[in-house]
């Protein structure tokens, strides 16, 4: 089994930092390294069950069909950054899986607000390292500058993706969305999933 990489990628930035972007607004998560700054204030996590540890029922809801997403590490043959769950993407050919969870808004006050989206990945793949074939994207919906969507891809292997950007209004929901195509099969790990804000109170 591998174990998870500690590895900062810092994906965009607040004022619309799209480095790493194509067209489309989607950001690579396959990056160089950078160091992650703390944010200038004091920290509020907008989630519950970041982690998955709670169990697949609490905080994140699956659409999309196929098989459970959030599952036991062991069940999805790798170690997880925070025992004992993990959320599993792809896995089998022409897949297609997204989860969510609605953001809290109580931390929030009016005006631009900042936040960091993080988590860990993990990618195992059989496809050659040619070009983009299976993607995994994370998303904030709401009003915000600069890019939110991040892709991580069967090009890219393990670390973790950090992004920093200015919401105008309140978000109102993260989410992970997988596509794996139906030739090789690619799996996507992700864990220790966490969105800070800035508490302006």
């Amino acid at each position: 089994m591998k174990k998870w990489l500690t590895l900062a990628v810092l994906i965009g930035g607040c004022g619309g930092n799209d480095d790493g972007a194509d067209d489309s607004g989607v950001a690579d998560a396959g990056g160089p390294d950078a160091t992650v700054e703390p944010l200038p204030c004091d920290e509020v996590e907008l989630l519950q069950n970041g982690d998955f540890d709670d169990g697949p029922d609490i905080a994140w809801l699956q659409t999309g069909g196929g098989p459970p997403i959030i599952v036991m590490a062991s069940e999805a043959g790798a170690k997880a950054d925070t025992p004992p769950f993990v959320g599993r993407f792809g896995s089998y050919n022409a897949s297609a899986g997204e989860i969510s969870e609605h953001v809290l808004s109580q931390p929030f006050a009016p005006g631009p607000s900042r936040l960091r989206l993080q988590f860990r990945y993990q990618v195992i793949t059989e496809e050659p390292a040619d070009k983009v074939r299976d993607s995994l994207i994370a998303d904030v919906t709401g009003e915000h500058e600069g890019g939110s969507r991040i892709a991580v891809s069967n090009l890219d292997e393990e670390g973790t993706v950090v992004l920093d950007y200015n919401f105008l209004a309140v978000p109102s929901e993260l989410y992970f969305r997988a596509l794996v195509n139906d030739t090789n099969e690619t799996t996507f790990l992700i864990d220790s999933v966490s969105l800070i804000a800035c508490d302006f109170y």
